[in-house]
């Protein structure tokens, strides 16, 4: 993946945090950094170059090692190096393991980084005390756009700067997002055209669904929870859809309860879709959004939330359902079936005859009064 690949490794390669940078650089360690700021503007990547450029060895705390940490915080590494401690997504601890972490902040002995999307959450009262606060903000979409130009030039890529500030800007201040949204539409090619971008489209209103994912999967305020959803600019099958993307990564092997929520929701759906009775819609947001915080296991997987590969297919597909359509609206007079039976049966068919010289190409043109494109089509798909 590209934005593995194109990490910054040392704290110089951050574009567009000269003064955040030039802080880090002085600081004296005398107590732990609080790092926050939106999900996406590069905390992680960040507490990695900290690493490489101070020479520490980094090592994370989290809730499968929490309850024997406390010599990790007070030893240094086997080579002798001080350790960076980090924990991540601080405030989604546990409880025990939160209390915890206050005691590890308030011992260790190596320089250590917590990290927060939600810097007002309550939880961190005491830990925001105990550290030193600092804000990563959004970057300016001309910085995210200079390092897609770097990657670009790095790939061999010819791509215009209108389409790379398309990117940045549909990101929302979110380098990972803008990095693999050009990965995405980069994929087998050496031009991108401004079509390519057109996959992008439907990825208009993903902050909000971002924030509502967090308060879905938190599990903490069922109430919140179902509010979620309602100010989307996203269909309810389309939120089913991210849901569905994203359960398997934060909850691993504990999907049952889940998915059985989620199923009755769809089922609702397609209710909706057949009656064309909204009342329906209450159900389906309480089960996919209540219904899957009550399902929550006890230990969770945080990770970065993944776009509905369906929804990326489908974009990809347009063109061809597209031209798909027209043919078959011009075959169904003399074959009588649907749109969809012709695609699946008859385009074939078509395309194997003519592979075979069974059929000629200007005979199946003549017959139906197809163009030149939609025979190429049906040809050579």
């Amino acid at each position: 993946m590209w934005s593995i690949k194109y990490k910054p490794k040392k704290l110089d390669e951050f574009a567009g945090y000269g003064t955040l940078i030039e802080s880090i650089k002085r600081y004296k360690w005398n107590k732990p950094l609080l790092l926050y700021g939106s999900s996406g503007v590069g905390k992680s990547a960040l507490v990695e170059a900290i690493a490489n450029e101070f020479n520490f060895d980094l090592v994370e705390i989290n809730e499968e090692n929490v309850d024997n940490s406390i010599n990790i915080v007070k030893t240094k590494s086997l080579f002798g190096n001080n350790k960076l401690i980090l924990i991540d997504n601080v405030d989604k601890l546990g409880v025990g393991d939160f209390r915890k972490i206050t005691e590890l902040v308030k011992e260790t002995e190596n320089p250590m980084i917590l990290t927060t999307d939600d810097i007002k959450s309550k939880r961190l009262a005491t830990i925001k005390d105990l550290c030193e606060n600092l804000q990563i903000r959004k970057p300016h979409p001309a910085t995210i756009v200079k390092y897609l130009e770097m990657i670009s030039q790095k790939e061999g890529l010819k791509i215009s700067k209108d389409i790379l500030m398309e990117i940045a800007k549909n990101s929302n201040g979110d380098f990972r997002v803008a990095i693999n949204d050009l990965e995405t539409i980069a994929k087998e090619k050496k031009e991108i055209k401004q079509t390519d971008v057109e996959v992008l489209s439907s990825r208009d209103s993903s902050v909000e669904i971002y924030d509502a994912l967090s308060l879905i999967f938190s599990g903490k305020d069922l109430e919140k929870a179902i509010e979620s959803t309602q100010d989307l600019n996203q269909k309810p099958q389309d939120t089913l859809l991210w849901i569905d993307e994203n359960v398997p990564f934060i909850y691993g092997n504990k999907l049952k309860e889940a998915y059985d929520n989620l199923s009755r929701a769809d089922i609702f759906i397609g209710r909706i879709t057949n009656r064309q009775y909204w009342g329906f819609l209450r159900y389906v947001n309480a089960l996919m959004t209540a219904g899957i915080s009550v399902a929550r296991p006890e230990k969770i997987t945080f990770a970065r939330y993944r776009f509905p590969s369906y929804l990326i297919k489908m974009s990809k597909t347009k063109g061809k359902r597209s031209v798909e359509k027209s043919i078959s609206e011009k075959l169904k007079p003399v074959l009588h079936n649907s749109n969809k039976i012709i695609a699946r049966e008859y385009i074939p068919l078509f395309r194997t005859l003519i592979k075979n010289n069974k059929l000629k190409p200007e005979e199946l043109k003549n017959e139906f009064g197809l163009t030149h494109d939609e025979i190429e089509f049906i040809a050579n798909f």
